[in-house]
């Protein structure tokens, strides 16, 4: 269905890595994976990537470093997938050159009334909510939000 369209997961902790790799392999994208970002540059320079979903804290160049090297050179699509909630952390990374800035632990249970498209602008590829369909990888909240 999707299978044009290429995705890099950039993250250290392979529960997050694997879940978003297993989700979006199942919706027929093709997924490569990398676990620092001098990896994710190795990948990026070997296939053309259509998204990025990369975790800002990585071990050694960390993602917000990648995320403005990767702004300077291309116009892929950057989704921070991180721990950190802090709105300044998310100004920040939206100012680097991020697309998107989306925190976890995700919860499952909460979703938007409506589909939104995460690759809009990138193609005509239409964004599933992958984070609906990891519960293994995420934490529900905590209780009353």
């Amino acid at each position: 269905m999707n299978s044009d369209a290429r995705i890099l997961v950039v993250d250290d902790e392979p529960v997050t890595r694997e879940c978003l790799t297993s989700y979006f392999e199942t919706e027929g994208f093709q997924v490569f994976e990398a676990e620092t970002a001098e990896q994710a540059e190795s990948v990026l320079s070997e296939h053309t990537i259509d998204v990025v979903l990369l975790d800002i804290r990585l071990p050694g160049k960390d993602g917000l470093t990648l995320t403005r090297e990767l702004r300077v050179h291309t116009e892929v699509g950057i989704i921070l997938v991180t721990g950190r909630q802090d709105e300044v952390d998310r100004i920040i990374g939206l100012e680097c050159g991020a697309d998107e800035y989306v925190t976890k632990p995700f919860n499952p249970r909460k979703s938007s009334p409506e589909p939104k498209t995460w690759y809009a602008g990138y193609g005509t590829v239409q964004k599933p909510n992958p984070l609906m369909h990891c519960p293994t990888a995420l934490k529900p909240s905590s209780a009353g939000s």
